[in-house]
Protein backbone atom coordinates (compact mmCIF):
# COMPACT_ATOMS: atom_id res chain seq x y z
CA UNK A 1 0.00 0.00 0.00
CA UNK A 2 1.21 3.40 -1.58
CA UNK A 3 -0.42 6.71 -0.69
CA UNK A 4 -3.18 6.11 1.36
CA UNK A 5 -2.07 6.96 4.83
CA UNK A 6 -4.24 6.43 7.91
CA UNK A 7 -2.86 4.66 10.98
CA UNK A 8 0.49 3.79 8.97
CA UNK A 9 -1.85 1.99 6.12
CA UNK A 10 -1.40 2.98 2.82
CA UNK A 11 -2.64 2.57 -0.66
CA UNK A 12 -2.43 3.38 -4.09
CA UNK A 13 -4.45 5.09 -7.59
CA UNK A 14 -5.38 4.79 -11.76
CA UNK A 15 -7.31 5.84 -15.16
CA UNK A 16 -8.37 6.69 -18.38
CA UNK A 17 -10.67 7.97 -20.83
CA UNK A 18 -12.93 7.84 -23.84
CA UNK A 19 -15.72 9.17 -26.36
CA UNK A 20 -16.84 10.37 -30.23
CA UNK A 21 -19.64 10.30 -31.94
CA UNK A 22 -20.66 11.08 -36.07
CA UNK A 23 -23.47 12.68 -37.46
CA UNK A 24 -24.79 12.40 -41.23
CA UNK A 25 -25.88 14.89 -43.61
CA UNK A 26 -28.71 13.93 -46.88
CA UNK A 27 -27.77 15.35 -50.10
CA UNK A 28 -30.82 17.49 -51.43
CA UNK A 29 -32.96 15.68 -53.89
CA UNK A 30 -32.60 16.63 -58.49
CA UNK A 31 -34.72 18.61 -59.78
CA UNK A 32 -37.05 16.98 -62.05
CA UNK A 33 -36.15 17.58 -66.07
CA UNK A 34 -38.01 19.81 -68.32
CA UNK A 35 -41.15 18.09 -69.96
CA UNK A 36 -40.61 16.71 -74.02
CA UNK A 37 -42.30 18.68 -76.94
CA UNK A 38 -44.58 17.03 -79.24
CA UNK A 39 -45.26 17.89 -82.78
CA UNK A 40 -48.21 20.13 -81.85
CA UNK A 41 -47.09 22.98 -80.25
CA UNK A 42 -48.60 23.27 -77.31
CA UNK A 43 -47.72 25.42 -74.26
CA UNK A 44 -46.64 23.38 -71.26
CA UNK A 45 -48.26 24.05 -68.52
CA UNK A 46 -46.27 25.78 -65.60
CA UNK A 47 -45.06 23.13 -62.96
CA UNK A 48 -44.11 24.39 -59.64
CA UNK A 49 -40.43 23.63 -58.92
CA UNK A 50 -39.76 21.07 -56.64
CA UNK A 51 -37.57 22.52 -53.50
CA UNK A 52 -34.62 20.49 -52.49
CA UNK A 53 -35.24 18.30 -49.50
CA UNK A 54 -33.15 19.67 -46.67
CA UNK A 55 -30.89 18.48 -44.94
CA UNK A 56 -31.31 16.72 -41.38
CA UNK A 57 -29.86 19.01 -38.61
CA UNK A 58 -27.05 17.04 -36.67
CA UNK A 59 -28.11 15.49 -33.66
CA UNK A 60 -26.31 15.45 -30.22
CA UNK A 61 -23.61 12.64 -29.64
CA UNK A 62 -24.19 10.19 -26.63
CA UNK A 63 -22.34 10.16 -24.15
CA UNK A 64 -20.10 7.00 -23.52
CA UNK A 65 -20.67 7.79 -19.62
CA UNK A 66 -22.48 4.27 -18.28
CA UNK A 67 -22.79 2.49 -14.85
CA UNK A 68 -19.75 0.43 -15.40
CA UNK A 69 -16.58 0.99 -17.51
CA UNK A 70 -13.82 3.85 -18.06
CA UNK A 71 -15.28 7.32 -16.98
CA UNK A 72 -15.73 9.55 -19.54
CA UNK A 73 -13.52 12.59 -17.49
CA UNK A 74 -10.25 11.22 -16.37
CA UNK A 75 -9.42 14.39 -14.42
CA UNK A 76 -12.34 14.50 -12.68
CA UNK A 77 -12.39 11.49 -11.70
CA UNK A 78 -8.96 11.52 -10.34
CA UNK A 79 -9.72 14.44 -8.02
CA UNK A 80 -13.12 12.37 -6.55
CA UNK A 81 -10.49 9.56 -5.37
CA UNK A 82 -7.90 12.00 -4.02
CA UNK A 83 -10.69 14.37 -2.54
CA UNK A 84 -11.91 11.09 -1.42
CA UNK A 85 -8.85 9.84 0.12
CA UNK A 86 -8.47 13.33 2.06
CA UNK A 87 -11.51 13.00 3.76
CA UNK A 88 -10.88 9.18 4.49
CA UNK A 89 -8.07 10.94 6.83
CA UNK A 90 -9.74 14.17 7.59
CA UNK A 91 -13.53 13.51 8.35
CA UNK A 92 -15.00 11.79 11.12
CA UNK A 93 -15.36 10.27 13.37
CA UNK A 94 -15.75 7.18 12.37
CA UNK A 95 -15.59 3.35 13.04
CA UNK A 96 -13.16 1.32 10.65
CA UNK A 97 -12.97 -2.60 10.42
CA UNK A 98 -9.96 -4.13 8.78
CA UNK A 99 -9.82 -7.55 7.53
CA UNK A 100 -6.92 -9.27 5.93
CA UNK A 101 -6.86 -12.72 4.13
CA UNK A 102 -3.77 -13.49 5.84
CA UNK A 103 -3.48 -16.81 7.56
CA UNK A 104 -5.63 -16.98 10.74
CA UNK A 105 -5.18 -12.75 10.79
CA UNK A 106 -8.01 -11.07 12.88
CA UNK A 107 -10.23 -8.39 12.31
CA UNK A 108 -9.02 -5.10 13.58
CA UNK A 109 -11.89 -2.71 15.20
CA UNK A 110 -10.69 0.61 15.11
CA UNK A 111 -12.30 4.29 15.75
CA UNK A 112 -10.65 7.24 14.43
CA UNK A 113 -11.74 10.88 15.58
CA UNK A 114 -9.66 13.13 12.92
CA UNK A 115 -7.39 14.81 13.35
CA UNK A 116 -4.92 12.88 15.97
CA UNK A 117 -7.10 10.33 17.96
CA UNK A 118 -7.84 6.68 17.15
CA UNK A 119 -8.41 3.44 19.02
CA UNK A 120 -7.69 -0.09 18.21
CA UNK A 121 -8.63 -3.74 19.34
CA UNK A 122 -7.51 -6.77 17.45
CA UNK A 123 -7.99 -10.58 18.86
CA UNK A 124 -4.79 -12.73 18.76
CA UNK A 125 -4.57 -16.34 17.32
CA UNK A 126 -4.30 -17.25 21.71
CA UNK A 127 -7.12 -15.52 22.41
CA UNK A 128 -5.72 -12.14 24.09
CA UNK A 129 -6.61 -8.86 23.28
CA UNK A 130 -4.44 -6.39 22.17
CA UNK A 131 -5.53 -2.33 22.55
CA UNK A 132 -3.97 1.20 22.09
CA UNK A 133 -5.31 4.23 21.73
CA UNK A 134 -2.97 6.96 20.26
CA UNK A 135 -4.32 10.97 21.50
CA UNK A 136 -1.90 13.47 19.83
CA UNK A 137 1.46 12.84 21.31
CA UNK A 138 0.55 10.65 23.71
CA UNK A 139 0.21 6.56 23.18
CA UNK A 140 -1.13 3.96 25.62
CA UNK A 141 -1.51 0.37 25.54
CA UNK A 142 -3.02 -2.34 27.46
CA UNK A 143 -0.59 -4.84 28.38
CA UNK A 144 -1.50 -7.66 31.04
CA UNK A 145 -4.41 -5.98 31.50
CA UNK A 146 -2.41 -2.73 32.69
CA UNK A 147 -2.00 0.67 30.72
CA UNK A 148 0.82 1.95 30.01
CA UNK A 149 1.64 5.36 28.85
CA UNK A 150 4.24 6.73 26.42
CA UNK A 151 5.16 10.12 24.81
CA UNK A 152 6.09 8.87 21.20
CA UNK A 153 5.02 11.47 18.94
CA UNK A 154 1.40 9.77 18.23
CA UNK A 155 0.07 8.80 14.89
CA UNK A 156 -1.74 11.39 12.69
CA UNK A 157 -4.34 10.39 11.07
CA UNK A 158 -4.27 14.10 8.37
CA UNK A 159 -1.61 12.89 6.32
CA UNK A 160 -1.26 15.03 3.78
CA UNK A 161 -2.41 12.55 -0.17
CA UNK A 162 -2.79 13.55 -3.16
CA UNK A 163 -2.69 17.08 -2.70
CA UNK A 164 -0.32 17.69 -5.71
CA UNK A 165 -0.79 17.14 -9.83
CA UNK A 166 2.06 15.23 -9.52
CA UNK A 167 0.76 12.64 -7.48
CA UNK A 168 -2.86 12.93 -9.10
CA UNK A 169 -1.56 11.91 -11.85
CA UNK A 170 -0.08 8.44 -10.56
CA UNK A 171 -3.57 7.15 -10.84
CA UNK A 172 -4.22 5.65 -13.92
CA UNK A 173 -6.55 2.62 -15.53
CA UNK A 174 -9.67 3.75 -13.16
CA UNK A 175 -12.68 1.81 -13.93
CA UNK A 176 -16.19 3.01 -12.68
CA UNK A 177 -18.33 0.22 -11.18
CA UNK A 178 -21.38 2.21 -11.05
CA UNK A 179 -23.39 2.97 -7.45
CA UNK A 180 -24.83 0.11 -4.90
CA UNK A 181 -25.99 -0.03 -1.39
CA UNK A 182 -22.73 -0.25 0.58
CA UNK A 183 -22.19 -0.30 4.06
CA UNK A 184 -25.77 0.99 4.66
CA UNK A 185 -25.22 3.90 2.19
CA UNK A 186 -25.47 4.42 -1.54
CA UNK A 187 -21.81 4.82 -2.92
CA UNK A 188 -19.87 4.86 -6.32
CA UNK A 189 -16.80 2.67 -6.79
CA UNK A 190 -14.30 2.62 -8.55
CA UNK A 191 -10.87 0.30 -9.08
CA UNK A 192 -7.89 1.77 -10.15
CA UNK A 193 -3.88 1.94 -9.60
CA UNK A 194 -1.27 3.72 -9.00
CA UNK A 195 2.12 3.80 -10.98
CA UNK A 196 3.90 4.45 -7.55
CA UNK A 197 2.71 1.10 -6.60
CA UNK A 198 2.99 -1.35 -9.20
CA UNK A 199 1.27 -4.81 -8.76
CA UNK A 200 -1.55 -3.63 -6.42
CA UNK A 201 -5.26 -3.20 -7.64
CA UNK A 202 -7.43 -0.73 -5.42
CA UNK A 203 -11.15 -0.67 -5.11
CA UNK A 204 -12.52 2.32 -3.39
CA UNK A 205 -16.57 2.93 -2.73
CA UNK A 206 -17.43 6.50 -1.91
CA UNK A 207 -20.56 7.49 0.10
CA UNK A 208 -22.80 10.28 -0.26
CA UNK A 209 -20.47 12.80 1.72
CA UNK A 210 -17.81 12.08 -0.76
CA UNK A 211 -15.60 10.06 1.97
CA UNK A 212 -15.12 6.31 1.14
CA UNK A 213 -17.21 3.66 2.73
CA UNK A 214 -14.88 0.70 1.58
CA UNK A 215 -11.43 0.44 0.52
CA UNK A 216 -9.59 -2.46 -0.39
CA UNK A 217 -6.25 -2.98 -1.78
CA UNK A 218 -5.10 -6.28 -3.61
CA UNK A 219 -1.54 -7.52 -4.35
CA UNK A 220 0.29 -10.58 -5.25
CA UNK A 221 0.59 -11.33 -1.90
CA UNK A 222 -2.69 -10.05 0.47
CA UNK A 223 -6.08 -8.53 0.50
CA UNK A 224 -6.75 -5.52 2.92
CA UNK A 225 -10.14 -4.54 3.57
CA UNK A 226 -11.08 -1.21 5.34
CA UNK A 227 -14.96 -1.00 5.93
CA UNK A 228 -15.74 2.50 7.30
CA UNK A 229 -18.96 4.16 8.84
CA UNK A 230 -19.02 7.43 10.10
CA UNK A 231 -20.69 8.22 13.35
CA UNK A 232 -21.05 11.03 15.45
CA UNK A 233 -21.12 9.19 18.58
CA UNK A 234 -17.65 7.77 18.09
CA UNK A 235 -15.43 9.16 20.49
CA UNK A 236 -11.67 8.36 21.93
CA UNK A 237 -10.65 9.17 25.35
CA UNK A 238 -7.52 8.10 27.71
CA UNK A 239 -7.89 5.42 29.27
CA UNK A 240 -9.25 5.67 32.94
CA UNK A 241 -6.26 3.51 34.97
Amino acid sequence: MKRFVLMNLLLGLSLAGCGGGTSNEVAPTVAPSSPTATAEVVQPTPVAPVAPTPAPLPTATPSTQTNTGQPNDAVKARQIIGAAANKWNTSGPYKMTVTSNLGDAQPMEMWVVPPDRSRYTQKQSDGSVIEGINIGSMSYSLIDGVWTTSNTGGVKVDEPIWTDPAALNDIVNIQSLGSKTMNGVQAEGFTFTDKSAPGEINTMWIGPNGAPVQVIGVTADETVTYDIVYDASVTVDAPVK
